[in-house]
């Protein structure tokens, strides 16, 4: 159900950087701007003393509509609105797979992320999903990413230490596998958007993509996953972000790619002391992973541009990004908010810290109307590749025709 919270405020504020639109809404002398946000009731506890302290410093209210995770429906609704032009929302959450389609709903905020001088600040992950023929729609809201999990005693045991790069991966995972007759590391590998999101910690680290299945670089990657393969726990293929967080914490697999709401389970668990974050392998070209966690924009029939405008650059400073951080743990947009949660935060920044190092090799899914389709041949590729063993090149080859000729249908 759908929960709405009024902020209230006593300050006011004259904002800068004009959009041309009608005055904002005032209610008792303050500012009102309407927000429809994809969080849950629980996230919006944790989330509120954030929208709290832009309140006080602008004085401009804030109305913040629940959608909980129904980013579908958010997207409905502001569709509805903005093709009827009768509106409510003046800022929405915008999922990383709706960008294209809502593109045209959103108002066209060029002139202010150019006047902007944090844009450049901001993860490269993160901001090509924003930009659309050099025109600006969105800005990034969170950060989600995969990093890896280890036991490290586990490993100790066999006198191994967390795999640095990819071939150490596999000779760890060999290794241990050897020693005990089964395999310890597992994969969110059934057949769901979760895959996807761990093959681009393969496929990124050997400088490949998700626009090409057949490029070289994807060709060098799926090898070393079928390498890996021979030493996967068999149980991959059914677990998915609810029942992987148990693998670990039970001491089926001792290797893991999760992203960090696995830290708290960790602690829930008692495995937290056991069991530590650390970046994923190197590849060739660096490390590997994919991002999510949303985007924000204005409403084209928001009455209260200016305002909408002013909280999304708070949400996405710094020290609002440090926030966000430090209350809920949802990684950031930009790397100097880590330094935020150093300074207030030290243990805090300690558990996500390598998640920072990871972020940094964010690999974007592509923001292109065929997506779903694109995300389904990943998945069957990898399926062909790693459970059926079929040949690498061959089967990459196959589904880069199949591709082109949705892309081209």
């Amino acid at each position: 159900m759908k929960i709405i919270i009024i902020i209230s405020v006593i300050l006011t504020i004259v904002v800068g950087g004009c959009l041309h639109t009608a005055p904002d809404t005032e209610i008792n002398g303050t500012k009102k701007i309407t927000w429809y946000a994809a969080m849950l009731d629980d996230e919006w506890e944790l989330y509120k003393p954030i929208v709290d302290e832009f309140t006080k410093e602008t004085g401009i209210e804030v109305e913040v509509k629940l959608y909980g995770g129904e980013w579908d429906e958010l997207s409905e609704k502001l569709k509805s609105e903005v093709e009827s032009g009768n509106g409510t929302a003046d800022v929405v959450t915008i999922d990383d797979f709706a960008v294209t389609k809502n593109k045209d709903y959103v108002y066209d905020l060029t002139a202010q992320a150019e006047a902007w001088n944090e844009w450049e600040a901001l993860y490269d992950a993160k901001k090509r999903s924003c930009v659309f023929n050099e025109r600006f729609f969105f800005i990034p809201w969170r950060a989600d990413c995969l990093t890896m999990y280890v036991n490290t005693e586990k490993l100790m045991e066999h006198g191994l230490n967390p795999p640095e790069t990819m071939d150490e991966l596999s000779e760890t995972a060999k290794t241990i596998h050897e020693k005990e007759g089964a395999g310890r590391v597992g994969m969110k590998a059934k057949k769901y958007e979760g895959l996807t999101c761990e093959i681009a910690i393969f496929i990124n680290a050997y400088g490949g993509n998700y626009m090409n299945f057949n490029s070289e670089s994807n060709v060098k990657a799926f090898e070393s996953l079928q390498e890996l393969s021979n030493y996967l726990h068999p149980k991959s293929r059914t677990w998915d972000e609810e029942s992987i967080p148990d693998a670990i914490s039970g001491e089926e697999i001792y290797i893991n790619f999760n992203w960090p709401y696995q830290v708290a389970i960790l602690e829930k668990n008692g495995m937290s002391e056991k069991i530590k974050a650390f970046p994923t392998p190197k590849g060739p070209v660096g490390r590997g992973t994919t991002t999510g966690g949303g985007f924000l924009a204005v409403s084209k029939e928001s009455q209260n541009k200016d305002a909408a405008w002013e909280f999304i650059k708070f949400i996405a400073s710094k020290r609002g990004q440090g926030m966000q951080l430090q209350t809920t743990g949802w990684l950031p947009i930009r790397d100097d908010a880590w330094d935020y949660l150093k300074e207030v935060d030290p243990a805090k920044y300690t558990n996500l810290m390598p998640y920072r190092e990871t972020l940094r090799y964010g690999l974007t899914r592509p923001p292109v109307p065929e997506y779903p389709e694109l995300t389904k041949l990943w998945q069957d590729a990898f399926w062909e590749i790693v459970w059926e063993e079929k040949p690498v090149n061959d089967t990459l080859n196959k589904y880069q025709s199949i591709w082109e000729s949705k892309e081209n249908g």
